[in-house]
């Protein structure tokens, strides 16, 4: 769901199942990063009691679903997504 804080910033905020759900994607995105493939930058937050992620909005990315494997650049972590 689309977030705004208070400073104007824009967040995409979404409440998995679990706490290590959140963990598993912030660790995921840091070795994206480190692996020097471009990832969101997420924090974990808490909102209503829940545990969540939230990532900064960015304009133009749009979710093509089953298609996405035949998106330009999707192969590219590939080799992060293996590890």
């Amino acid at each position: 769901m689309p977030f705004t804080a208070p400073d104007g910033q824009q967040w995409y905020v979404k409440f998995p199942k679990s706490g290590d759900h959140v963990k598993n994607e912030l660790l995921a995105a840091k070795l994206y990063q480190a692996a020097g493939v471009a990832a969101p930058e997420l924090q974990a937050i808490t909102h209503g009691g829940k545990v969540g992620i939230a990532s900064k909005w960015q304009d133009g990315l749009s979710n093509v679903g089953a298609g996405i494997k035949d998106a330009d650049g999707a192969l590219d972590g590939f080799a992060v997504d293996a590890w």
